[in-house]
């Protein structure tokens, strides 16, 4: 029963994210939204006591983690397939830190999380995009006209 209630919730709050989208102009996607949603409250509900199959919050969480890092692969500054390597395994630590309640786990694998994608998103000194060639070329806009 919990998973026709689970599907219910995820086009409840998909639909709400795509109207809140739509009006304010929030770039969201309304699926991913719904989902993340829908496990929320499923993990809130199983930590105050209701009874459900742990499955059905870890597979949706699953899914948030390849959703997030796929989105984040697009901006990646330095190898893509690294960090899709190394932020899918700590995003599922967390995940799984978060359904066995073991906050310690879940901070160390939250801060790796941090860490990696600060490494992976942010341009490295030197490379093309990076603040100092940015700053260089201006300089030699300003000169050349």
């Amino acid at each position: 029963m919990i998973i026709f209630l689970a599907f219910a919730s995820i086009a409840v709050l998909t639909a709400f994210a795509f109207a809140i989208r739509r009006l304010a102009r929030v770039p969201l996607c309304p699926i991913c939204a719904g989902v993340a949603g829908t496990w929320a409250w499923l993990l809130l509900a199983s930590w105050y006591g209701v009874s459900m199959d742990p499955v059905l919050p870890a597979l949706l969480m699953g899914g948030s983690v390849v959703g997030i890092v796929y989105q984040l692969e697009r901006r990646a500054s330095r190898s893509p397939l690294l960090m899709k390597a190394v932020l899918v395994p700590l995003g599922f630590l967390a995940a799984y830190a978060l359904l066995a309640r073991l906050w310690p786990l879940g901070l160390a694998a939250s801060v790796g999380i941090i860490a990696a994608s600060a490494f992976f998103l942010l341009p490295s000194r030197g490379t093309p995009g990076g603040h100092g060639t940015r700053e260089r070329l201006v300089k030699e806009l300003e000169q050349c006209c």
